[in-house]
């Protein structure tokens, strides 16, 4: 045992143990570098890590609260036994979970490409299992990070301890302790205070996400700078959006309007429409998509989505507009991008919307969404009622547990049947929509697959194989269904996960995703197309598809109109807009271009255009702000539908 050391200096045991608290938020920084590093080529560690110190500070100030009240109040109560015991474990426990916060975000990073904030607590309201999946996090899938979180607080318990505060050998007068103390209070909390706000200046606003900007060569490296307990700290009741007023109402309207007017010419169709958003079906896993890899040695795992796109119009450079399961829905049934926050969680998740099913509801067209977890999960259920679609179809309609993936619900393959075979009773024309499960977190497929599906290097491989082969299953069956033939099938992937390849870890390779048109009884709506697309751009093609003659709102194009303008939105956290046209990705943060890639002459994106000349960067910077105007405008003045104008 070594020796502890006793001193009754108050100011050098409270600078020690402030220290000791910062350099947990240092080491869980490092270990979420160390594990995620593939995400960040060529990154400044020296700048981010430094950088990193800017946030730790507020972080630590704002959860350590009370021990920094404790610890500076001006009495000689300090000395107290029983006052330092409290202290001690206040430090303790507040410090345990604002690291396991870090640690865990260290994994959840891989799924979402950003520091958790604290929109999780409304993402997951719905989830019953939550318990469940919380302890086979911690135990089970990444049991080495509770591992790891034990260590370092077994060394921080040890730490703290070696260090004693004990009574002055001399003891002053109370009066002069008090006043001295008193101000060394004083200076402390402007000191403090100054470090929790960003700044000294008087003019300095409080720190937020976004300025963690000021450290990085790219957007993502902002999760290296920040740390989990302050994103979610600054996220806490936060305003998703304010009114942009960029350009005049005429500028704005040459430059990016949301209301749509349908091509009176197009002859109208009657066809059904089915909609599958698939769970973490990246571009990166699907073969056909990638026939020109940067790595030579680059693997498929979707050999039969690979077969249905050789009969398909097939998006290549196609997106997803949020990277969370709960922002898909909103883009891909009613064309909302996930800006700030997912649309289902923010201010206007109230306001009056039109979407897919609303408007071909006045077409005639019966509409029903299916999910095969436990209903009510994600906020679904209440968001497609919202959307206007008749009925919804969950774990409760399938009514059949045996089914059950242990986790989040119905196994993809007897989901997906009854999909076919519960359409197979609906009158025509309809419109269904499907989102699936399986291949999500844990990665579990059913046991009679063990041995089929092999997967590769990461463990969503499998998942996606297994979801791959359950759509192989699902076309068998619908192909024999009599409105088959009349039918338009839209697939798509929810968002991006795991990466393996490092082309798909840029900010724009995090969000691709495919977006597939099958029509079976129109041969020449096929063939690979590299047209810019997004998830919003969804509703209004198949809207122009169908040569429906109404008028909507959508924030997005039509991907199959020649004269339209086509490009894909991306909100990457911490304030700032990705906007994709042409042959150029630009980040906007509302105030300045803070980087501009060729993504098709640099995949990697590692020389940066901004400020070099390029007509294509005020282009690009203006149909961004455009976009934040209408947007921002139509969300707080509830104008959503035509109806609004």
């Amino acid at each position: 045992m070594s020796q502890k050391t006793k001193t009754s200096s108050i100011l050098f045991v409270n600078l020690y143990r402030f220290i000791l608290i910062l350099s947990l938020y240092s080491a869980a920084r490092f270990i979420f570098y160390f594990f995620n590093s593939t995400y960040f080529p060529g990154a400044d560690i020296k700048t981010l890590f430094l950088g990193g110190i800017k946030f730790d500070l507020p972080a630590a100030i704002y959860t350590n609260a009370v021990f920094v009240l404790m610890s500076l109040f001006p009495s000689q109560i300090r000395y107290n036994d029983t006052y330092q015991k409290v202290i001690k474990y206040f430090v303790i426990i507040v410090n345990a979970i604002t690291l396991a916060m870090n640690l865990a975000d260290t994994i959840f990073f891989t799924f979402t490409s950003k520091r958790t904030t604290a929109s999780i607590f409304q993402e997951f309201s719905n989830e019953g299992n939550g318990m469940t999946l919380f302890v086979r996090f911690l135990f089970v899938d990444y049991w080495y990070m509770t591992v790891l979180w034990v260590i370092q607080m077994v060394l921080f318990v040890i730490a703290y301890n070696n260090v004693v505060l004990e009574k002055p050998k001399v003891k002053q007068p109370v009066l002069r302790y008090t006043m001295i103390h008193t101000v060394i209070f004083l200076v402390s909390a402007a000191l403090l205070g100054g470090a929790a706000r960003g700044g000294f200046d008087g003019t300095t606003r409080p720190i937020s996400l976004n300025n963690a900007g000021e450290f990085v060569k790219k957007p993502l490296e902002m999760s290296v700078v920040l740390n989990t307990p302050f994103a979610m700290l600054r996220t806490i009741n936060k305003k998703t959006a304010h009114k942009h007023t960029f350009f005049s109402k005429e500028e704005l309207a040459n430059i990016y309007s949301a209301y749509h007017h349908p091509n009176d010419s197009t002859a109208q169709k009657r066809m059904n429409v089915v909609t599958i958003v698939i769970e973490s079906f990246g571009r990166e896993y699907v073969g056909a998509m990638n026939q020109d890899p940067l790595d030579p040695n680059y693997v498929g795992y979707t050999p039969f989505t690979d077969s249905l796109i050789q009969h398909s119009k097939a998006y290549v450079n196609a997106f997803a507009n949020g990277r969370k399961s709960i922002s898909a829905l909103p883009s891909v049934i009613a064309s909302i991008p996930n800006f700030y926050s997912p649309f289902v969680l923010s201010h206007y998740s109230t306001n009056s919307i039109n979407s897919i099913a609303s408007v071909l509801k006045k077409e005639g067209y019966y509409s029903a969404f299916f999910h095969g977890a436990p209903n009510g999960s994600m906020g679904f259920e209440a968001f497609m009622n919202v959307a206007g679609y008749d009925d919804y179809y969950g774990m409760t309609e399938y009514n059949n547990d045996d089914d059950f993936d242990g986790t989040w619900g119905i196994w993809d393959e007897p989901f997906l049947q009854y999909y076919a075979e519960t359409m197979n009773t609906f009158e025509e024309p309809f419109l269904s929509s499907l989102f699936t499960l399986s291949s999500h977190h844990p990665f579990k497929i059913p046991e009679q697959y063990e041995d089929t599906f092999k997967g590769g290097p990461l463990p969503l491989n499998r998942g996606t194989q297994y979801t791959d082969y359950a759509l192989k299953r699902f076309f068998e069956t619908a192909s024999k269904m009599p409105w088959f033939k009349n039918t338009i099938f839209v697939i798509t992937a929810d968002h991006t996960n795991q990466v393996y390849y490092p082309e798909y870890t840029t900010s724009l390779g995090l969000f691709k995703v495919p977006i597939i048109y099958y029509t079976p009884g129109d041969e020449n709506f096929v063939g690979i197309d590299s047209t810019i697309t997004q998830q919003i751009d969804i509703f209004p093609t198949i809207i122009d598809y169908l040569g429906v003659k109404q008028d909507y709102i959508s924030f997005g194009s039509s991907s199959i109109d020649s004269t339209g303008k086509h490009f894909a939105v991306n909100f990457l956290d911490p304030g700032t807009f990705q906007v994709t046209e042409g042959d150029y990705t630009l980040g906007f943060d509302g105030g300045k271009v803070t980087f501009m890639y060729n993504f098709k002459t640099d995949r990697m994106q590692e020389h940066d255009l901004k400020g070099t000349g390029l007509t294509e960067e005020k282009q690009l910077a203006d149909l961004a702000k455009g976009i934040m105007q209408e947007f921002s405008e139509r969300a707080i003045d509830n104008r959503m539908t035509a109806g609004g104008k």
